[in-house]
C-alpha cells in the first residue's frame, strides 16, 4: 500500500504442490523485516517465512525449501536466542515445509522456560491442518511422497486451532482456497495476519484444484482476510499483511 516503502523482497512467483520453486539457495540473501508488534518477516528466498517471538520461545511460520534452512536459522538467531518451540505450515508446498526437518530439529517442543533449565532434544513441534498431512504422508505399507521429518506432529481438523506464545495466535482453516489444507495465521496482539499462498504480492492466487482448492473459496478466504483487517486511519496502518510472496502489506 502507499503506507509502506517498496522493499526489495526478490519474491518469485509461487508453484502448485507438486512442484518445487525455481531459486538459487546458494546465492539467496534472507532480509530481515521487523512487522508489527513481535513478528518479523525473513525473505529473499522466494517465500516469505514468519517469525513471531514470545516471552520464552520462539514461532514459525513456513519453512521455505531445505537448501536454505541454515540461512533461515542464522536469521532467526539474530532476532532472538530463544529456542523454537513451534512450527506452522500453511499448506504442503514444498517451499512451504521443506525446511520443516532441519528448522524443527534445531527446536524445542518444551516451553522455553523449562528449556533454560533442562536440555532436550525432542524438536519443535510442527502445526498443520489435517489435510496437509494427508498429502504428505501415505497410508501403512506405501511410499511417502515427503520424508517423514518433514510431515507435522500435530494437526487440526476443527475450523481453528488456537494457541499462545506471549500472544494469542488462531490458525485458521480455509477449506477449498489454494488446496484444502490452507491455514492463515493470526497473531492478535501483534494485529499481523500471515496468509500462505490465499495472498501473493506478485502473482494472482494460484488455485490448485487437484488437491481441493477452488475459485470460490480463494474468494472467500481473501474476503475473510479483509474482514479481518482493521485500518488505523484512512485505509492505512492497522493491521498488517504478510503474503506468501512480495512485500509486506496493510
Amino acid at each position: 500500500s502507499a503506507g509502506m516503502p517498496p522493499v526489495p523482497l526478490n519474491a518469485a512467483p509461487s508453484m502448485p504442490t507438486n512442484a518445487a520453486p525455481k531459486q538459487d539457495p546458494e546465492h539467496a540473501e534472507i532480509l530481515t523485516l521487523p512487522v508489527q508488534g513481535n513478528v518479523y518477516v525473513l525473505a529473499g528466498g522466494g517465500t516469505n517465512t514468519t517469525i513471531q517471538v514470545g516471552e520464552y520461545s520462539v514461532l514459525v511460520v513456513d519453512t521455505q525449501i531445505a537448501p536454505l534452512s541454515s540461512k533461515i536459522l542464522a536469521a532467526i538467531k539474530k532476532i532472538s536466542n530463544k529456542p523454537i518451540r513451534y512450527v506452522i505450515n500453511t499448506s504442503a508446498d514444498p517451499d512451504h515445509t521443506g525446511g520443516n526437518a532441519d528448522i524443527a530439529k534445531a527446536g524445542n517442543s518444551v516451553s522455553g522456560q523449562a528449556f533454560l533449565g533442562e536440555a532436550t532434544t525432542a524438536g519443535a513441534e510442527i502445526i498443520a491442518h489435517e489435510n496437509v498431512l494427508q498429502r504428505m504422508s501415505a497410508p501403512t505399507g506405501a511410499t511417502a511422497p515427503v520424508a517423514f521429518p518433514l510431515w507435522p506432529t500435530e494437526t487440526y481438523v476443527t475450523p481453528e486451532f488456537q494457541l499462545f506464545n506471549g500472544e494469542g495466535i488462531e490458525v485458521i482453516h480455509e477449506p477449498a482456497a489454494h488446496t484444502d489444507g490452507d491455514s492463515i495465521v493470526f497473531f492478535r496482539r501483534s494485529d499481523v495476519i500471515s496468509t500462505g499462498e490465499i495472498f501473493s504480492m506478485t502473482n494472482y492466487p494460484i488455485i490448485d484444484r487437484e488437491h481441493g482448492g477452488s475459485l470460490a473459496g480463494t474468494l472467500a478466504a481473501l474476503n475473510r482476510i479483509l474482514h479481518m483487517a482493521i485500518p488505523r486511519y484512512e485505509v492505512e496502518g492497522g493491521t498488517y499483511i504478510i503474503p506468501a510472496h512480495g512485500r509486506i502489506c496493510d
